[in-house]
């Protein structure tokens, strides 16, 4: 085979240097961009969408973008020692200078990849998407057992770290627990530290406000009754929906509406021209990483969908607050009732919604999960095969559950009362 031409040597030099300096501006502006920033730099929802896309295999593209750094700046090194031998008059040291004086253009080019995409990353990030995605397909046969490497790598680390995180964990609870007992924590601050600590194993669906209680509003109705809705229910942000709960198209912000009324007739004011895009999580999502959303993305409620794609129900930052701190009362809430309430040593008015994994906690019980129902009002529905009527009770490991309140179509309140009280006092 004929050795490369100087020219052919010319054309990889020059293309492997601007891969390799493409690569660099690519996984830089990928690590670094700001969402927000990126969110009002882009015009339409369409192009939104596309970013969105892209950003699902985030992590495949990082590798075939580095993977092609590598190759890139191994070929502009290749190519300039073969260019040195070629035309050096001392064969035999032509590698000595060589090597050294082809790191100086890539330090070079990495110099400015580093500063275009501290000034400009969200500029940037628009066009590198699509090419780190072209790079992907083009070394796929490459990147995809790589990036499987990497992914059995990181469950072996996560694990690890999810070990020593435990542990960690447990010395600060231990911690928190001596500092109560010795009067340098309050009951109310150890229970803070004890709620942060334990948001990542707390799933979107045990604090969401489910489905039949989310208050709503259809894209027919007109402003003048989604006003009296929300001011009814005190909410300043109302899902839009098109059809029926399960199509959830939108948030309405009130003040967004407020802004336009003074320039507009109210009436002729159209809701789907006011609301907002709505953001959609599986309620399977850890409440950290949530939180984490919400503050990156500046969001203050999204809708919960089931597995199946149906809305779940709707949650807040509040909700995720309340977790932490404690129940949350404004003006504009409506009564409350205690979760879980003693009534005496051998009765507990419940709510419905409290979750059967607290209950068996709390009461050394042993109702069954994972069954197709997450609360204690569901469990009862289970078990005795419909919506049972007021008064109606189940017995279940020596606790009797009574219904306190009920509707047409699910459970409010029970009361638990430990069946030996019941027989002693008969």
């Amino acid at each position: 085979m004929d050795d490369p031409s100087g020219s052919s040597l010319l054309f990889f030099i020059t293309g492997s240097l601007i891969l390799s300096m493409f690569c660099k501006l690519a996984k830089y502006v990928y690590n670094n961009f700001s969402y927000t920033k990126l969110d009002e730099l882009l015009e339409t929802e369409k192009a939104k969408d596309k970013i969105q896309k892209y950003m699902t295999k985030g992590s495949d593209l990082l590798i075939a973008t580095s993977f092609f750094a590598v190759l890139s700046k191994v070929v502009f090194v290749a190519s300039v020692v073969l260019l040195f031998s070629k035309n050096a008059q001392v064969k035999n040291v032509h590698i000595m200078y060589s090597v050294p004086i082809s790191f100086l253009p890539l330090l070079f080019t990495d110099i400015v990849a580093l500063y275009l995409a501290h000034r400009y990353s969200e500029r940037i990030i628009t066009s590198a998407l699509p090419i780190m995605s072209v790079l992907y397909w083009l070394g796929i046969i490459f990147v995809w057992p790589l990036s499987k490497f990497i992914q059995f790598l990181d469950t072996i680390f996560i694990a690890r770290a999810r070990a020593s995180s435990a542990v960690f964990e447990r010395a600060i609870l231990d911690v928190v627990s001596k500092g109560e007992e010795e009067g340098i924590f309050q009951k109310s601050e150890k229970n803070m530290i004890e709620a942060i600590i334990d948001l990542r194993e707390v799933e979107t669906k045990e604090i969401m406000t489910p489905r039949t209680d989310m208050v709503c509003a259809s894209m027919k109705d007109s402003v003048s009754n989604v006003l009296l809705v929300a001011n009814e229910a005190g909410y300043s942000r109302i899902p839009i929906f098109k059809e029926n709960r399960d199509h959830i198209v939108g948030i309405l912000y009130i003040k967004d509406l407020l802004n336009y009324w003074a320039e507009k007739d109210g009436d002729k004011l159209v809701i789907a021209d006011l609301m907002r895009k709505a953001y959609f999580i599986p309620e399977t999502k850890p409440i950290n990483k949530l939180l984490k959303e919400f503050q990156e993305q500046k969001l203050h409620i999204a809708i919960v969908l089931d597995e199946y794609g149906g809305t779940a129900g709707i949650v807040t930052v509040e909700d995720i607050l309340e977790e932490i701190v404690g129940e949350i009362v404004d003006e504009h809430d409506r009564e409350t009732y205690e979760e879980i309430k003693f009534i005496d040593e051998n009765s507990v008015e419940l709510d419905a919604r409290v979750h059967v994994e607290e209950i068996n906690e709390q009461f050394a019980l042993n109702i069954p999960v994972d069954e197709g129902y997450d609360t204690i009002g569901g469990f009862i529905f289970s078990q005795m095969g419909r919506v049972p009527l007021q008064g109606e009770t189940y017995q279940f490991e020596g606790k009797e559950f009574r219904v306190l309140q009920a509707g047409e179509r699910r459970i409010d309140r029970i009361l638990m009362v430990d069946c030996n009280s019941i027989k002693q006092s008969s």
